[in-house]
Parts: C-alpha cells; sequence; structure tokens
C-alpha cells in the first residue's frame, strides 16, 4: 500500500519528495560511475548502457536496491575502523541475488579501469563527489526549512540527521583536495548509515554514535570548525 503524504514523517516525506536526490546518494556513493554518464558516454565505453538502465530504473527497483544494502550495515553501532569489512559484504551480499544485474557489472568495469586507466577513473570519482555534494545540499537545504515549522523533536531529529549529512559532505569536500581514500570509504559507509536510518533499521542514537565514531577516527582539525560545532551538538 502507498503511503500518502501526511501519514510520514517528515524525514520520510523529504527522501519521497526529494527521491532522485536521496537515490543518486545512496547508490551514487556505491557506484560513482553512475554519477558520471555524460563522461563515460565521451569515453566511448560500452558499458555506458550499463549506468543508463541503472539511472532508467523506477524508484522501487532503486529502494529495493537501498534496502539490500542497507541490511549489511544496519548494526546496533559501529565502532570498528575495518569499513571495508563492511562495504565487502555488502558486495558479497549482492553476488548472492540474481537480480540488479547492471549495478553488480559496474563494479568490475570499474575496478577494470582503475588499473587500466587510474586517471579516468580518478576524474570519474571527481565528478560523483561533486554530484553527491549537490544532491545533498538540496536535501540539506529541505531539512534546514522543515526545522522552521516542526516540533521541538522533531527539530531534534532533522538536526541529527542534517548533521550526518554535513559530516558527509565535509569528508567528500576534504577527498577532493586530498584524495585519501579513507575519506571515501568513511563517506560512503556514513552514506548507508544514513540510509539504514530513512529505511528505519537503527535507531537515532546509533545514527549519533556513528557521527562520534567518525569525529574520533578523523583528526579533528580534518573536519571543519562549523561541521566540527554541529556534530559535537548533535552527540550531547
Amino acid at each position: 500500500m502507498v503511503k500518502r503524504f501526511w501519514d510520514m514523517d517528515i524525514i520520510t516525506e523529504t527522501m519521497e519528495f526529494y527521491a532522485n536526490d536521496y537515490h543518486m546518494t545512496i547508490l551514487g556513493s556505491v557506484r560513482p560511475i553512475i554519477c558520471a554518464p555524460e563522461y563515460v558516454r565521451k569515453m566511448r565505453r560500452s558499458y555506458y548502457s550499463d549506468i543508463e538502465k541503472v539511472l532508467g530504473w523506477d524508484d522501487e527497483m532503486k529502494e529495493n536496491l537501498i534496502d539490500v544494502l542497507t541490511d549489511v550495515v544496519s548494526v546496533p553501532a559501529l565502532y570498528s575502523a575495518d569499513l571495508h569489512y563492511y562495504l565487502d559484504e555488502v558486495e558479497r551480499k549482492l553476488e548472492e541475488l540474481k537480480e540488479f544485474e547492471e549495478f553488480k557489472r559496474l563494479k568490475g568495469y570499474f575496478d577494470y579501469l582503475k588499473k587500466t586507466d587510474p586517471n579516468q577513473a580518478r576524474k570519474i570519482i571527481k565528478i560523483a563527489v561533486n554530484r553527491i555534494i549537490s544532491h545533498i545540499d538540496t536535501i540539506l537545504r529541505e531539512l534546514i526549512l522543515q526545522m522552521l515549522y516542526v516540533d521541538e523533536d522533531s527539530v531534534k531529529e532533522l538536526f541529527i540527521v542534517g548533521s550526518m549529512l554535513r559530516l558527509i559532505r565535509n569528508l567528500l569536500e576534504i577527498y577532493l583536495r586530498k584524495e585519501d581514500s579513507r575519506l571515501l570509504l568513511t563517506s560512503t559507509f556514513l552514506t548507508l548509515r544514513f540510509a539504514s536510518y530513512i529505511k528505519k533499521k537503527i535507531s537515532l542514537s546509533d545514527l549519533q554514535s556513528d557521527i562520534s565514531f567518525c569525529v574520533d577516527l578523523f583528526k579533528v582539525e580534518e573536519i571543519s570548525d562549523e561541521v566540527l560545532r554541529d556534530v559535537v551538538c548533535s552527540i550531547l
């Protein structure tokens, strides 16, 4: 049964309304190549057709994929710095399924590209990161606007969710300057945790724990003062 907007909480409603930004943030984090279709088309790569197919999936198909991606990372709280484990488990889970063939193939294409033409692979990642930042900005603007009209409890939720997105955004911005793979790995994982919260698989306190974990994982000076102030407030 399709939910009516007035039956949804404010966060779910926002993700429904900005479904493309939400879907591209999540799926693009796992498969950056889908965020750079124009660049891949200019490269005359045959796998451009798979990118088109993924982008052409309806919202239900994309939500089903996000459901699979979030199952693996929906643990009660994050206390391990070995984020590779979780993302490797995501890929293993995908391999067990017959669906999402185009999405699965894109990993092999991109892994091969990274070996044979690392400069093009780096370019694709940078395009993807910039686009994901843009999608996050769209969602954040709406969350900030909603804070003007909701009750105190909803403001707290919006603030914590917004802090998570601002932290992800900040890690991506730093990645554009430093190209540190840890930053990309962490932002991808946190993005899946954000989606897990949207899917109601983890709690708001789990998001707070994730934010605290991430601040501890990276040196404080790597996170901007403005974002650090927000994320510290969100975990108090």
